[in-house]
């Protein structure tokens, strides 16, 4: 959830609102599609088409990874 100190962008950077400082940049092999923090911002989910990627904030470890299997 973005707020007056963190912004979320189409691609795994997050960053504050005030001045250009890059909090985070993690590489991706996958275009992220979708970002949404969970209401504590403790963590953030990536969407991309090859799935769904879950991260703790606070360091940036992906702690889980949902696989999307061709339909």
């Amino acid at each position: 959830m973005p707020t007056n100190v963190l912004v979320q962008s189409g691609s795994y950077m997050v960053s504050k609102t005030r001045g250009s400082t890059c909090l985070r940049v993690v590489n991706t092999t996958s275009p992220v599609r979708s970002v949404i923090f969970s209401p504590d911002n403790t963590y953030v989910a990536s969407g991309t088409e090859k799935g769904v990627q879950l991260w703790e904030t606070s360091n940036g470890i992906n702690f889980v990874t949902f696989q999307c299997v061709a339909l």
